[in-house]
């Protein structure tokens, strides 16, 4: 059975509710009231994502196309929340534990009582369902609410929850025993929301961009370069292999970001180009450093023995490695 990680962030959010663990005796609801949050990173996916989505430490993923959720730490370690904002609630099946709400607008419910605007409905507690009726129960502390998905007047009550009622606020101890109104955020390094997962796919796109030009302007210079050291006196084919490997990851390794990118693994896919990117600040650096050394202190010298042309006697020559280059 896999081990149930304990979090080392706080559970409480600060305007969301705490539901618990797993799926709750339940399917993975779509709503997007509700969230689902890895225990091992603290990332957060919101119920209604309609992309792939990849936490930070990749545990918990959606295969949007295959529809598969989950965690590889087990269901366990998902944490699910319900997100506490009146205006995200569109009918009554949203509605969070403990939530008080008043009536906007006269209706009947399925017995028949009246309910008039003003009236106050206090402490949600949960709603049962009888598929084959159609029947709905929403019970509150002080009231419960009978609704029938075959009269059609009490669909349009129960599911245009903005038309008929409003949030007063909410009436609730969290699993943990703390009140969900009272502030415990958990550190902001740890969360993650849809919109991080907008920049992130946003810079991810950029960087591959940036360090795809990089290499195709790059091309011409190493193309040269690894002819010259094939062609280069005493070059040994395990140097020129090795030389051929450097020269070809770089390119491999934006491709496999390229790749990550479509099937909308962001987080590796902007790793697959900073790595190409870092090496090319790396060796920009180390160029120029060379250069300046060399400009200060002098570039090394060759010698070499030439036989004169006129006399027939050696002569040495001494040149540095830069008047040798360029001549």
């Amino acid at each position: 059975m896999p081990k149930t990680i304990e979090p080392n962030f706080a559970y409480e959010l600060d305007g969301y509710l705490y539901l618990g663990r797993g799926t709750g005796g339940g399917g993975w609801s779509r709503s997007k009231c509700f969230y689902y949050r890895c225990a091992q990173c603290g990332d957060m996916m919101r119920g209604d994502q309609n992309d792939y989505f990849s936490c930070k430490c990749n545990a918990m993923h959606l295969d949007i196309d295959a529809g598969r959720f989950g965690s590889t730490y087990g269901d366990q370690n998902i944490l699910r929340y319900q997100k506490m904002d009146s205006d995200a609630v569109e009918s009554l099946m949203d509605l969070w534990s403990g939530a008080n709400i008043e009536v906007i607008q006269e209706f009947r419910d399925y017995d028949g009582k009246s309910w008039t605007g003003g009236e106050q409905l206090r402490g949600f507690k949960q709603y049962n369902c009888v598929p084959y009726h159609g029947g709905y129960t929403f019970m509150f502390e002080n009231a419960n609410l009978r609704f029938c998905d075959n009269v059609p007047e009490n669909v349009g009550v129960f599911s245009h929850f903005q038309q008929y009622f409003r949030v007063t606020g909410t009436n609730h101890v969290s699993p943990h025993g703390t009140s969900s109104s009272a502030n415990h955020s958990a550190d902001p390094s740890a969360q993650s929301t849809p919109q991080d997962a907008d920049e992130l796919k946003k810079r991810a796109k950029i960087t591959l961009l940036i360090t795809s030009g990089l290499l195709l302007l790059a091309t011409p210079a190493l193309l040269v370069a690894s002819v010259m050291s094939l062609a280069a006196p005493g070059a040994s084919p395990f140097s020129s292999l090795l030389f051929a490997i450097i020269t070809a990851a770089p390119y491999a390794i934006i491709a496999a970001g390229w790749i990550f990118y479509t099937r909308k693994n962001y987080r590796r896919a902007d790793l697959c180009a900073k790595v190409p990117l870092a090496l090319f600040v790396l060796a920009f650096i180390f160029g120029t450093a060379t250069t300046l050394i060399g400009m200060s202190l002098g570039f090394p010298t060759l010698k070499r023995t030439v036989i004169s042309p006129l006399s027939g006697a050696p002569k040495t020559e001494t040149k540095t490695i830069d008047e040798g280059i360029h001549q």
